[in-house]
Formats: C-alpha cells, sequence, structure tokens
C-alpha cells in the first residue's frame, strides 16, 4: 500500500520521495530529491537517503511516523541548501484518499540555509519509483533483423517475471520498480549510409553527431527519464582500445551524461543474427541482444560493473551472475549458458536503482557512474608508469604515456585498456596550489570485456612491457588543464582479477607566453570554453555549432605561422611547431567529416545543403574538404615523422599517419597512401619500436610495446 513514488510539486519546488516496505511494512530504504522551480525550469538541489533504518517502524493504524536521523544527505552542484539534522516522514493512507506523506525537515538554528522549514505533503504518485522512455533507433545498415519486442527465447528457463509473451525488457526494469516505455512502437531506421568517419566502422564523434542531429535533447530534471539507443553494427577498430566491446554508453558533451547507448551486432555474442538464420543461434542471439540493453541501461541510470561493488573480487563459485557482471559465461553464447541465468540485479544494484539520487542515476544528469578507488604503497611486480613531455602551452591537447611493465618472474596476464572511457584504469589530476586530487571523468563509457595481454620476464618469450598513448585534456568537470602552472598526473589501475596499482606522480608544466589567443580563450564565455573543448575531445568534429572554434583554431595556426616567421626563441618554436602540428590534425579529421540532419519524413540522415562540410567522396562540392583534409594532416604527419628526439612521439606519428593513410584512401589515392605506410613501418622499425608493434599495426591495434 505504502511502496512508491510520492511528490509535492508547488509553485517554488518540487519534491520526489520514494518508499520501500518489506511485506510486514517494515522501512527497507527511503530516498528522495529536491528541484526548485524558476521560470518554468526546474533545477535540482539536493537529495536525501536512509537505508535500512536501525529503529524498525511498524504500521499502527493507516499511518507509518518515522524520525530519520544520521541520514545521507547530498548537496546539489550550487550547494545552496544545508543538511538537515533529521527528516520527519509521516505516512498516511485515509480512506477515499490516496496515500500521502508529509516531509518535515529539521536544521539547526545556527547555519544559515535557504530552504524553507515548513512541511511538505508528497501525494503517492505512482507504485513505481521511476519511469524511463526509451528512444530507439536502427540502423539501415543491418541486413538483418534485431527483436522488437524484445523476449526471452529458449533454451533459457522463464522466471516468473519474465514469462512467455512478455517484452523482457520491460520486465527486467520492473522487477526493479522502474517502468520502461519506447517512445514509439518500432525503432527508427535512420540511413546512416557515407555518414561514418571512418569505413571500419563508427567512432565516437560519429554517435555522438548523430545522437545530436536525430533530435534528441531532453529535459534530464523530467518527471519521464529518456534514453537514446542506437543499434548498429561496430566500432572502429582504433576506438576498443583493448577492448571487446558489444555495447557501449555515452554523453552529451558538457553536463549532461550518460544520455545514450549504442549496441554493436557484429560482436561475437549477436552472431546467431546472420543470414540465414539458425533457429537456435538466433534464440541464443536475441537473449545475449536482451542481456546487453538491459546491461547498458543500467549504466544510463548510474550503475557501474559488478566488480566495482564486489571490492576485493570474491571467488569465482561466490560470484552472483546477475546482469551487471560481464565476466559471466552466458554473454558468449554457448549452447546452455543462459539457462538458470536469474535475469536480476544484485541487492547493491538494485538499491541503487531503486534509490540512488538524481543527481547520479537520472541519465542526462551532471553526477558521473564513477567509483574512488585507493591503491596499497608497497612495491608490486607489474609497474604502472606515467611519463610526457615536460611542458605545455595553454590550449594545447594534454596527452601521456602510460606504461604497464612486468618485473617480477615468469609471465603475468594484464588488460590494457588505457583510456579512461574503459574504467580499467582511472586517472587524476592536482591542479596548482592545490592539494586536491580530482578524477578525469570520460563523456564517454566503453563497456566491454577487457583484451588480456601477457607479459614476460626480462622479455624472454614475449614483451615485458606494453604502452599506450592517453588524452587526459578533457573531463566533465571542465578544462582540466588549461590554466597556467605546474600540475600533477597520477593513475590507478584495476583490472578483473582485483590487482590494483598506483602509478607515479608525473609533473607537468602549463604555461602561458603571453599569447594572444591564450588571453582570447580565457576572456571568452562560458559556453565558447565549452565547446572548445567538446571539439578537443572528440578529435575535430563537422558540427555547425562548431563552426566558432574551428575557426579559432584555424587563427591559432595561422598566428603560429606569424610567430615563426618573424623568429622566436628555439624553446618557444619547439613547442609552437608541436602544438601546430596538433590543431592541424583536429582541423583535418574535421574537414573529413559530414554534418548531417535528420530528415523528418522518413527519418533517414541526409548531408545538409545548408551546411560547407561534405562527405569527401559523396559531393562534387567537396573537393576543398578533401584538398584541406589531406594538407593539414600531411602537415601533422611530417612534423612527427621528422620529430625522433623521444620515443613518445612515436606513438603520435603513428596515429597522424595511419589517420593519413586512411584519408588516401578515401581519396583513390591507393598508392601514395601504401607508400606512407611502408614507411611508417619503416620509420618506427628505425626508431628501434619492437616487432609486436609493427604485427600490431597490421590489426588495427594501436596498443604498442616500447
Amino acid at each position: 500500500m505504502f511502496n512508491g513514488l510520492y511528490r509535492h510539486e508547488s509553485s517554488e519546488w518540487r519534491i520526489d520521495l520514494r518508499v520501500e516496505l518489506d511485506g510486514t511494512n517494515l522501512v527497507i530504504d527511503i530516498s528522495g530529491d529536491i528541484f526548485r522551480k524558476e521560470n518554468s525550469r526546474q533545477t535540482y538541489v539536493s537529495s536525501f537517503s536512509v537505508f535500512n533504518p536501525p529503529v524498525p517502524f511498524q504500521l499502527q493504524g493507516s499511518s507509518i511516523q518515522l524520525q530519520l536521523q544520521n541520514h545521507v544527505f547530498k548537496t546539489g552542484i550550487n550547494g545552496n541548501i544545508c543538511c538537515p539534522k533529521t527528516v520527519g516522514v509521516l505516512l498516511n493512507a485515509q480512506l477515499n484518499e490516496p496515500p500521502y506523506a508529509e516531509l518535515d525537515f529539521v536544521f539547526d538554528q545556527n547555519i544559515p540555509c535557504n530552504f524553507p522549514a515548513q512541511s511538505f505533503k508528497c501525494y503517492k504518485k505512482s507504485d513505481f519509483f521511476r519511469q524511463v522512455k526509451l528512444h530507439l533507433f536502427r540502423d539501415a545498415v543491418l541486413n538483418y533483423p534485431v527483436p522488437f519486442p524484445i523476449r526471452l527465447m529458449p533454451p533459457a528457463e522463464m522466471p516468473a517475471h519474465l514469462a512467455a509473451g512478455v517484452d523482457a525488457l520491460k520486465a527486467v526494469y520492473l522487477q526493479q520498480k522502474i517502468r520502461l516505455s519506447y517512445a514509439r512502437k518500432l525503432p527508427v531506421v535512420l540511413d546512416s549510409s557515407g555518414y561514418r568517419s571512418s569505413p571500419n566502422g563508427w567512432r565516437k564523434r560519429d554517435l555522438h553527431q548523430l545522437m545530436i542531429e536525430s533530435g534528441f535533447d531532453p529535459d534530464p530534471a523530467a518527471p519521464v527519464w529518456k534514453i537514446w539507443s542506437f543499434v548498429t553494427d561496430r566500432l572502429d577498430p582504433s576506438e576498443l582500445k583493448g577492448l571487446s566491446i558489444a555495447g557501449y554508453s555515452f554523453d552529451d558533451l558538457g553536463e549532461k551524461h550518460r544520455q545514450g547507448i549504442a549496441i554493436f551486432t557484429a560482436h561475437d555474442r549477436f552472431r546467431g543474427f546472420r543470414i540465414p538464420p539458425v533457429p537456435s543461434d538466433y534464440n541464443r542471439a536475441s537473449n545475449a541482444y536482451l542481456f546487453t540493453l538491459a546491461h547498458e541501461i543500467a549504466h544510463a541510470l548510474g550503475l557501474e560493473h559488478a566488480e566495482y561493488y564486489q571490492i576485493p573480487k570474491p571467488p569465482p563459485h561466490l560470484v552472483i551472475p546477475d546482469i551487471m557482471n560481464i565476466e559471466m559465461d552466458h554473454a558468449d553464447g554457448a549452447d546452455d549458458d543462459w539457462e538458470g541465468f536469474a535475469w536480476t540485479f544484485s541487492a547493491e544494484e538494485s538499491r541503487l536503482l531503486r534509490h540512488a539520487s538524481w543527481y547520479y542515476a537520472a541519465p542526462g544528469s551532471p553526477g558521473p557512474a564513477t567509483t574512488p578507488l585507493s591503491a596499497t604503497k608497497k612495491k608490486q611486480e607489474v609497474e604502472l608508469l606515467i611519463r610526457s613531455q615536460k611542458t605545455f602551452l595553454c590550449a594545447e591537447p594534454v596527452e601521456i604515456e602510460v606504461r604497464l611493465l612486468y618485473t617480477g618472474a615468469g609471465s603475468v596476464e594484464i588488460y590494457p585498456a588505457f583510456l579512461p572511457e574503459a574504467g580499467v584504469i582511472r586517472y587524476q589530476i592536482c591542479r596548482p596550489k592545490s592539494r586536491v586530487w580530482e578524477t578525469v571523468v570520460p563523456w564517454a563509457r566503453w563497456h566491454g570485456v577487457p583484451h588480456s595481454h601477457r607479459l614476460w620476464h626480462a622479455g624472454e618469450e614475449g614483451p615485458d612491457r606494453i604502452s599506450g598513448y592517453v588524452p587526459i585534456f578533457h573531463s566533465t568537470q571542465g578544462l582540466s588543464m588549461m590554466a597556467p602552472g605546474k600540475y600533477k598526473i597520477k593513475a590507478i589501475y584495476q583490472d578483473k582479477s582485483g590487482r590494483v596499482i598506483s602509478s607515479n606522480i608525473h609533473k607537468i608544466d602549463i604555461v602561458d607566453e603571453a599569447f594572444e589567443w591564450t588571453t582570447e580563450l580565457e576572456n571568452s564565455s562560458p559556453h565558447f570554453r565549452k565547446l572548445f573543448l567538446e571539439f578537443f575531445y572528440l578529435e575535430g568534429s563537422a558540427e555547425k555549432r562548431f563552426s566558432r572554434v574551428r575557426y579559432f583554431v584555424a587563427r591559432i595556426i595561422g598566428r603560429i605561422d606569424d610567430m615563426l616567421r618573424t623568429g622566436v626563441a628555439p624553446a618557444s618554436k619547439k613547442r609552437l611547431l608541436l602544438l601546430r602540428a596538433k590543431l592541424e590534425r583536429l582541423l583535418a579529421t574535421s574537414a573529413a567529416s559530414t554534418r548531417w540532419t535528420l530528415k523528418k519524413g522518413n527519418k533517414s540522415l541526409v548531408q545538409s545543403s545548408e551546411s560547407p562540410q561534405f562527405n569527401i567522396l559523396a559531393h562534387p562540392l567537396s573537393e576543398r574538404k578533401k584538398v584541406e583534409a589531406v594538407r593539414r594532416m600531411g602537415h601533422c604527419v611530417r612534423y612527427f615523422r621528422k620529430d625522433t628526439r623521444s620515443k613518445r612521439q612515436n606513438f603520435a606519428y603513428r596515429r597522424s599517419a595511419e589517420e593519413q593513410v586512411a584519408l588516401l584512401q578515401k581519396v583513390g589515392a591507393n598508392d601514395e597512401a601504401a607508400q606512407l605506410h611502408l614507411q611508417l613501418k619503416e620509420d618506427l622499425k628505425n626508431r628501434g619500436v619492437c616487432q609486436s608493434v609493427l604485427q600490431d599495426m597490421e590489426k588495427g591495434d594501436l596498443l604498442a610495446s616500447v
């Protein structure tokens, strides 16, 4: 009777209260979110929650009275509400009247507070704690059907909540008191032919642009949450970075996190969708599809993988086979792996789905789904090392080399997914004149199984180290390292075996040499600085909203050229040339990208006639952009090929050269592309790069042993 969502709404405030009792009406969990209403907008203020109150509260007549102390009270972004001493909750169920709850916040009289000291009456709105609407899109390139609605298929056993004939995806979340619905009866088919910036699959900037161009821009503070979803074939291999990815969640860039999810059906777990279909294979693929969708939606609702709630990791025989555990055998699609699977979440995950604060749970909210980690200081047989150039210019992308080195006997299995998006390695930054370490929270999160690599003692039977190239200029908290000063960077590695390793503390210096663009950027609007940051994260974009950013970057390059012609100090010249090469690469990838708009009639993506950005192959007016992309990337390649002073530049050289190879192939210059690829391998060989790197190049794997 009392379980469910209660809501107070007035001209100034909205309060959502979630109450969960057991079968005897004992209080299990209670939580709530507070929003302020201003000019038809609703702004999140704060949240409160109490889990398993120490005193059992029995039903007395038609009401339950609670006095909640020592509760968890999370302050909102602006810190505009103080923490109360207690929260009083009175639940009532009167005859001929919906159940309601009275909230009474009691504050310390000695602490100023702008939250009204009054009682709030919250009427019961629903038996569900949350409502989520899924916006479904399907890529037209798929030549095989994907299930809709989604049902559980044999040989899996049929739990009561997933009985045959029901929409299993809805049933999974119905069990968690979450009402899941679809924005439309069938997925919208998007014709994305020619849209991808890579012929080998989707890049992260493509997926983000697609979400924006499809018209998806919900209000995260609305009572009904919304998630954008896209079913396609594959990610570009360069995006995998040591992961096998069937699903992927990502954000709007900026303050709206965890808005989108994508499913990649080229993954082996979906091989049963291939044509011609085999019934048993199709059933297993359908169950894997249900699992992946439920898993990615849970990420959009703020959940991490199961191991993050189980530190240290329990023995295999104690591992709970739940939806957030990506290491379960059922994900591989074997004949009987789905039998007996419960299709549920762990107790801790269920609690978070039902009661986590709006800040951390709502798709599009500012709160990141992240878990702080700590590592032991004792020396370990696997070493995590960070290094880079010592000095960066303001507005220069900060990229570091991250290396795992094995110093023990025999061999060891490690998981070198270096990018922050993978979640295997967490990066932290300490700003100038600060002692606080801030976690770099990425916009996108790749929820896949890390590929294992074996490292050997002293390289006797294989490499003893493996490295990656990691950009950390960007973060959901803002421009991570923009202002001048001395910064410190560290990292913590955690793999599925429970191994936790802390890196060295790496120091870098961001310098401002009184360049005019630095002052212009600092004096620009917060909106422009946000766009500037997004542009760097996407590694260039053709989206119309970045037109001012592209112009600004081009002006920086022009100003650098003027300075180099007039003469600068040798140290400044070195830094300017490096910055110029990085910026040329961004403009090259932008010129090679396509801006698309959503055609409302047939729901297909078409090239925008209003945009100067066209696909470098598909449009007769694209000659200028074709030339620009190849020219700018060529500048970048020549710089990094010439700069042989540090092995760390090998990463940048390889990346830019391989991107230029792809561009040349797109414009039909196949001979020139082949020559550049051979030259790249010869150069890396001459620079002392080990043989495994050259082998990885053939596989499109950007990991390297150096």
